[in-house]
């Protein structure tokens, strides 16, 4: 390895550990961290949820492999939100298609 090479690859090193995190940051700064959304259609408050915290995409890429498991409480009243509502796990596996 002669001289221009060393410096090549020490620039090119240099750089790709200093800019994929200041790349990050600026990406985490257009998305908030959390979202909230009301309504009466939890399919509906769902995808707006997950719409304004940056889309699935953000979360999830092509070929990915994702299990979407529900909460299921069989024991318990959907009032102690021990459970999903099917609609709202419908909602959620046709964001990750």
């Amino acid at each position: 390895m002669n001289r221009r090479e060393f410096l090549k690859t020490a620039v090119m090193t240099g750089a790709a550990t200093i800019f994929p995190p200041v790349l990050t940051n600026l990406t985490a700064a257009l998305y908030p961290d959390i979202a909230a959304a009301t309504g009466n259609d939890p399919a509906k408050i769902t995808l707006a949820a997950v719409n304004a915290l940056g889309g699935m995409k953000r979360f999830i890429s092509r070929g990915d492999i994702v299990v979407v498991k529900p909460n299921i409480g069989w024991d318990r009243a959907p009032e102690f939100a021990s459970q999903h509502k099917p609609s709202r796990c419908g909602r959620s596996g046709e964001d990750v298609f």
